[in-house]
C-alpha cells in the first residue's frame, strides 16, 4: 500500500494504496526485449508535477498480454508466463493467471494449466472481469486432438467464468472466437447475456451464490432472444420500466441488406418481445452499435468495404438512431459528404459527437434525439475522447494525422486550449478529468516508444517519459463519484506591487523587435487557406433550420493575376479590401502639376444640350419597363397564396415561410392597387 516493492517471487505486486480525492494513477509495462515476452512493468502514482516523478514499485513477471484492471480499480488481472506449472505432453512454457488487489497488492486469485478438479485450462490468452469484480472470464483458444477427426473427438470448452473469493469454476462454453462482448453483464451482475448461433441466451446469475455445480451447463437459461443471421448484439446498460433493450445486427448476405432490430426482455414475464423497431441498412457487412448510458436511445455506426458510388477506396459509412419506445428511425444528417470518421456519446448520454466529412473533417454535437446542436469548426480529426465526468471533450487527430488536440469544456461549448502528440497510438482521460495521456506504444510503432501527459485545458506535457519499448498504458480506473466534478479553475492573476509598479514606469521602454507582417494581415498562416480549415462556421446551430446561427465567413474574390491599373490585387484566402478608388486618384491629381486638356477631348466633346436630350427620353422609357416587372412579380405572389390557402382549407400543415406569405397578403395587394 505505500508502494514499496514486495518479495517478487512471492508474486505480490507492489500498488499504490486505494484512491483518494487527490490523485490518479497510472500502470504501464515496458521492456527491451523484442516481443512482449518477459516485458516487467512500473506503478506510477499522480497527479504529474514534474518529469522527475519516478515509478514507486516494480514487476517482475513475464507479461504476455496486457494487464486488466477491474471496472472499479480494486483489482489488476496479470496473464504472464510460468516454467513451472506444465502438464505432461504440453508445449514448452506455460501461461497463468494472477489476480491481485491493488489496495494491498496481496494475491486473491491464482489460475495455472490445471485447476484444482484437474479440469486442463491450456493457455489463457484473455481476460476480463464482471462489472462488480465478482467474476473473472477467461478464454483459450480452442484446441482439438492431433490425428483425430474434429468429429470423432469432443473439444474441450475452452472459455471460462470464475468466482473470484471461492475459486471456484461457475460455468464454461465453447467459444470460437473472443471479443469484449462475447458475454455481457448487467450492472448489478444479475443476469448475463450470450450469443449463439441465431439465438441471444439470457442467463441467471443471482440464484447461484459461490458455486455451480454443474459447469458444463453453466447459468440457467431463463429465455431466449430468436433472431436468425445474428451476428453481434448489445444490451442496453440499464433497465426502463422493468426491461432491458437488445439490439441485434443481421449482415447483408445473399442479396438482402443488412438489418438492425430492436428487442426488450422484460424481468417480470422474464421473457423476450420484439422487434419493436428494425432499421434495413444497405451495403452493411459491420456496424457498431452504441447505447447511452441511460438507455433510451441507440446509435447504429455501419460500415461497408464496397462502396457502390465509387467515392471512396475504403468503403461507404452510415449513422443511424432508434429510440426504446418507439418504432420509427431516423438517418443522423451531416453537415459536410464523406465517411464517418468517430462517434461517441457523452457518458451522461444526453448528447454524442460525430466527425464526419472529408479532410478537414466537421466535428458536430448533436442531442439525443439526433438534432445538431454546436458546430466545433473544420480540422484534421479522426478521435473523440470524452472524459469520464462529461464535461471535458478532447477532438484529436491520431493515427495517419499529425496528432493534433483541441480541448472544449461541452457545457459552456467554450474552446480551452490545443496541444500536439505526434505518433500516439493509445489515449485515455484520468478517472478524476483531471488530465489526459498519450501514448506511443509497440507493435504499432517500434521506435520513439513513451507516454505524455497533459493538463485537461491541454497545458503540458507535465509529464513525458521515454521508454525503449513499450506495449501498455493506462491509468487506474475508479467508479463514478469516487472523484468530484470539477470545472475549469480560474486563471491565477499575478499579485501586482507598487514598488514593482513604480519601477516599472520609470524604466524607459525598449524597442520591441516584431516579425514583418504585410498590410491587412492577421498574422494567422491558416487564413491563406493552406489546409481549409478556417472556412467552416462555428457555433451554435439553429433548431428550425440546423444550420449555424452564426453568419458565415464571406466567400473569398477570385484570384486576379494582373491586376488592372487602379484596381488592388486580392489574395487568395483573404477578405477583399475596403473599395479605395474614389480617393486614390483625388491625391495624386493634387500632388501632379495641372496639365493642359488633351486636344482630343476638345474635339470629341459635344453640348451639353444635346446629350441630355437623349438622355431624358431613356430615363422615361425605363420606367414602364420596372413597373410593369413588379406587378408581374405581385400578381405571382398572390397565385402562390391561392394556392396556400387552398392547402389550408384540405387540413395539410404549411411552414413558417408558408405563414408569412399569407401574413403578406394584404400588403401585395395594396401595393399592386397603387402601381395600377
Amino acid at each position: 500500500s505505500t508502494g514499496e516493492v514486495i518479495n517478487a517471487s512471492d508474486q505480490q505486486l507492489p500498488l499504490p494504496a486505494a484512491p483518494t480525492m487527490t490523485p490518479a494513477f497510472l500502470y504501464y509495462h515496458c521492456s527491451t526485449h523484442n516481443s512482449i515476452n518477459n516485458a516487467g512493468g512500473a506503478v506510477a502514482s499522480s497527479p504529474p508535477v514534474s518529469n522527475s516523478s519516478s515509478a514507486v514499485g516494480k514487476l517482475s513477471l513475464d507479461v504476455r498480454q496486457p494487464p486488466v484492471y477491474c471496472p472499479d480499480g480494486s483489482m489488476l488481472c496479470l496473464i504472464y508466463e510460468s516454467s513451472s506449472a506444465q502438464l505432461a505432453g504440453s508445449p514448452t512454457g506455460s501461461l497463468s493467471v494472477l489476480v491481485v488487489r491493488t489496495s494491498t497488492g496481496e494475491s486473491c486469485f491464482t489460475l495455472n494449466r490445471c485447476d484444482a478438479s484437474g479440469v486442463p485450462l491450456y493457455d489463457v490468452h484473455k481476460a476480463t472481469f464482471s462489472p462488480k469484480g465478482t467474476f473473472l472470464v477467461t478464454w483459450s483458444r480452442p484446441l482439438t486432438a492431433k490425428g483425430s477427426s474434429a468429429g470423432s473427438v469432443s473439444v474441450p470448452n475452452n472459455m471460462h467464468i470464475w468466482h473470484l473469493a471461492t475459486g471456484n469454476l461457475m460455468s464454461s462454453y465453447t467459444q470460437k472466437t473472443f471479443k469484449a462482448d462475447t458475454i455481457q453483464w448487467l450492472e448489478d451482475e444479475s443476469y448475463c447475456f450470450r450469443l449463439v448461433t441465431n439465438e441471444v441466451h439470457v442467463l441467471v446469475v443471482s440464484s447461484f451464490e459461490t458455486e455451480v455445480k454443474d459447469a458444463d451447463n453453466g447459468f440457467p437459461v431463463e429465455s431466449k432472444v430468436f433472431h436468425k443471421g445474428v451476428t453481434h448484439y448489445k444490451v442496453s446498460p440499464c433497465a426502463v420500466a422493468g426491461s432491458i433493450g437488445v439490439a441485434v445486427f443481421e449482415p447483408e448476405h445473399g442479396g438482402k441488406p443488412g438489418r438492425v432490430s430492436l428487442y426488450d426482455y422484460s424481468f417480470v414475464k422474464k421473457a423476450a418481445s420484439g422487434p419493436h423497431c428494425s432499421r434495413t441498412i444497405f451495403g452493411a457487412s459491420e456496424a457498431a452499435l452504441l447505447w447511452n448510458s441511460t438507455g433510451t436511445s441507440l446509435l447504429i455506426h455501419s460500415h461497408s468495404d464496397v462502396d457502390n458510388s465509387n467515392a471512396s477506396y475504403y468503403g461507404s459509412t452510415g449513422l443511424y438512431i432508434m429510440r426504446r419506445g418507439s418504432d420509427e428511425s431516423s438517418i443522423v444528417d451531416q453537415s459536410k459528404e464523406g465517411p464517418i470518421h468517430d462517434v461517441k456519446w457523452s457518458p451522461i448520454g444526453d448528447k454524442f459527437v460525430v466527425n464526419a466529412g472529408t479532410m478537414p473533417c466537421h466535428s458536430t454535437l448533436f442531442n439525443d434525439k439526433g438534432e445538431a446542436v454546436f458546430q466545433f469548426g473544420a480540422a484534421h480529426r479522426n478521435t473523440i475522447c470524452w472524459a469520464p465526468h462529461g464535461r471535458f471533450l478532447c477532438l484529436a487527430g491520431f493515427g495517419n494525422l499529425a496528432g493534433e488536440m483541441d480541448f472544449y469544456d461541452v457545457l459552456r461549448l467554450k474552446k480551452m486550449g490545443s496541444n500536439i502528440s505526434h505518433c500516439s497510438t493509445s489515449f485515455e482521460w484520468s478517472p478524476d478529468s483531471r488530465y489526459f495521456m498519450t501514448a506511443t506504444l509497440a507493435p504499432r510503432m517500434n521506435v520513439d516508444n513513451g507516454f505524455k501527459i497533459f493538463k485537461y485545458n491541454g497545458v503540458g506535457p507535465v509529464l513525458q517519459r521515454n521508454l525503449d519499448r513499450a506495449f501498455d498504458c493506462c491509468w487506474r480506473p475508479a467508479l463514478t463519484g469516487v472523484y468530484p466534478n470539477r470545472g475549469p479553475s480560474p486563471k491565477r492573476t499575478p499579485p501586482t506591487s507598487t514598488s514593482t509598479t513604480t519601477t516599472a514606469a520609470a524604466a524607459p521602454t525598449a524597442a520591441v523587435s516584431v516579425a514583418y507582417r504585410p498590410p491587412r494581415s492577421t498574422g494567422n498562416v491558416d487564413h491563406f487557406g493552406l489546409r481549409g480549415e478556417s472556412q467552416a462556421v462555428v457555433g451554435k446551430v439553429g433548431a428550425a433550420s440546423g444550420k449555424p446561427s452564426s453568419a458565415a465567413p464571406p466567400a473569398a474574390a477570385a484570384p486576379v493575376k494582373y491586376a488592372a491599373p487602379g484596381k488592388q490585387r486580392v489574395i487568395p484566402g483573404m477578405p477583399p479590401p475596403a473599395s479605395t478608388a474614389s480617393k486614390t486618384p483625388v491625391v495624386k491629381k493634387a500632388a501632379q502639376p495641372p496639365q493642359p486638356p488633351p486636344p482630343q477631348v476638345v474635339v470629341a466633346s459635344k453640348p451639353p444640350a444635346v446629350s441630355a436630350e437623349k438622355a431624358a427620353p431613356a430615363v422615361a422609357e425605363e420606367a414602364p419597363i420596372d413597373k410593369e416587372k413588379r406587378c408581374k412579380a405581385l400578381k405571382k405572389k398572390l397565385k402562390q397564396v391561392e394556392e396556400i390557402k387552398a392547402k389550408v382549407a384540405e387540413g395539410k400543415e404549411i411552414d413558417q415561410d408558408q405563414k408569412r406569405k399569407l401574413e403578406n397578403e394584404a400588403a401585395i395587394l395594396a401595393e399592386l392597387k397603387e402601381l395600377s
